[in-house]
């Protein structure tokens, strides 16, 4: 059993007479349980920052960090008690005989470090990374950035200083070193309570401050107008320099390691971009960071488009929607094409099946060409060109389909696309006929290829069934009732439940 970043799951190590908890009565019934030879499960707690052992600082101040650090050890210790007290006894003689040595008197200090250092080697260690490479540097690179202060942070500080004096609170420093804009993000704080008090009592002390240092707060107006914000924080700006101004923002995702095709568009010149993993002692700096820069992002994304920051969703009409211009009439049936899992264009048609040193792109091409070609599919030479070839792509590739149509419709549970005209909508797949069709639209091919490497119900269809025949695989007793029909999956779509359960 392995728990990684433990300190996030204490309550399952909680064992104490009359604590009930669900998790943990499980996870406990786990870790006591013994190995078909008698053996105990063998646990491994992982943490890089489990415990602060001394802390003042004041959002964390209702923890207890050296109880947790006792209740850890104990479930390390397998509850016993009496090993656990002399942990509790060992500590404190510790604690003593550091105290005594400010005195100079350090001779009880070595004694009592390894008396508690014998109890807890048997159950902890402490790992560095920094044999992990040659020059021993533990795999880490410490790049210096020379951090410039602005005006608008210099300001930041004077403003939440003075806020903070009104309120009776102490001296903000040590907020303002890690965040900009205090008075907007900070929440649990005791000054938030003050900041209460202080408006119900005595409001003009606020209002006040807002007078004096108005350009150091958000402004509304500003903000509806998609103006620019400043950072005011010459570390939140540096993070701005490193994802937003290098085109971070443009990306659905982040880049693949491995690509099935060289990176065009927004991701060009893109691969070597990955996770940035922020840390800080304080609550409300993610709070900062993600809303100024999610702020920063919607601007460069929208702004041009969008009067308002406030309701986009009525200033934009949605894309992605089935509609119905007049009774029994319809157009957007193309976006069907996002929803239908075609096995012929996920499994014959799949980028990773393409031979090594071969463009995966020109090789699905050739593969939905070639499923294309198959003779049972009309082709007229001659007459209009019929554009419901391009909606009724999945269908005529994959006549299975039907089965799993009829299934979605007559099911009320499932999420639909415009409820309301969704049924038509699939009436109108079932009831074409492929012998009426007329000549294929140019860029068929084209199309057929991109809906086989990006359509999200074709990739769900392909994962799906790749998860489903390991599952299978390696329980096949379970599956003993629900074997998985070959060329065809639809019914397992349409339980999904039974991955559920």
């Amino acid at each position: 059993m392995i728990l990684d970043e433990f300190q996030r799951f204490k309550g399952l190590l909680e064992n104490r007479p009359g604590y009930r908890d669900p998790a943990a009565e499980l996870f406990q019934t786990l870790v006591r349980a013994k190995t078909p030879e008698g053996q105990p499960v063998r646990t491994l707690l992982l943490s890089a920052t489990p415990y602060k052992l001394y802390t003042t600082d004041a959002e964390i101040e209702h923890e207890d960090h050296y109880e947790d650090f006792l209740a850890t050890t104990r479930f390390l210790l397998n509850e016993d008690e009496q090993r656990v007290e002399t942990l509790r006894s060992d500590l404190s003689a510790y604690g003593a005989a550091l105290k005594r040595a400010v005195s100079g008197h350090t001779d009880q200090v070595p004694v009592a470090k390894s008396r508690v250092e014998h109890t807890l080697r048997q159950v902890m260690a402490r790992t560095e990374r920094v044999a992990a490479s040659a020059d021993r540097d533990a795999m880490i690179e410490e790049p210096r950035r020379a951090l410039k202060l602005s005006v608008a942070e210099v300001q930041q500080y004077l403003a939440a200083d003075a806020l903070f004096r009104a309120v009776g609170d102490q001296d903000p420093m040590v907020f303002w070193k890690s965040a900009s804009y205090l008075l907007h993000f900070m929440h649990g704080y005791k000054f938030n309570e003050r900041l209460d008090e202080t408006v119900e009592l005595s409001p003009e002390k606020v209002a006040r401050v807002l007078r004096e240092h108005g350009s150091a707060f958000l402004d509304l107006e500003a903000l509806k107008r998609w103006q620019a914000l400043e950072p005011a924080h010459a570390k939140l700006d540096q993070i701005a320099r490193d994802l937003i101004d290098v085109g971070f923002w443009k990306l659905l995702w982040i880049p693949p390691t491995v690509p099935y095709w060289s990176l065009e568009g927004p991701y060009e010149g893109q691969q070597g971009i990955t996770k940035t993993l922020l840390f800080s002692a304080w609550n409300l700096v993610p709070d900062v960071v993600s809303g100024w820069l999610s702020y920063e992002a919607e601007r460069r994304m929208v702004s041009g488009t969008l009067e308002s920051y406030l309701d986009p969703a009525k200033q934009q009409a949605p894309l992605l929607r089935l509609t119905q211009i007049e009774p029994g009439k319809r157009a957007r049936h193309r976006l069907l094409l996002l929803l239908l899992p075609c096995i012929a264009l996920s499994d014959r048609a799949h980028p990773l099946s393409a031979p090594e040193g071969m463009d995966r792109r020109v090789w699905v091409k050739t593969k939905v060409t070639e499923l294309l070609a198959d003779p049972r599919l009309p082709n007229p030479s001659d007459g209009p060109i019929d554009e419901r070839w391009e909606w009724a792509l999945p269908l005529l590739l994959d006549p299975g389909l039907k089965d799993f149509l009829r299934l979605w419709r007559a099911r009320e549970s499932i999420p639909r696309p415009n409820r309301d005209v969704f049924v038509a909508y699939i009436d109108d797949l079932l009831a074409l006929n492929p012998s009426e069709l007329g000549r294929r639209p140019p860029g068929l091919s084209e199309l057929a290829a991109e809906v086989a490497l990006g359509a999200p119900a074709v990739l769900a269809a392909r994962t799906l069934l790749t998860h489903l025949c390991q599952f299978q695989a390696e329980f096949p007793g379970k599956w003993a009732d629900f074997p998985v029909p070959k060329n065809s999956y639809y019914p397992i779509i349409n339980k999904i439940q039974i991955f559920r359960s």
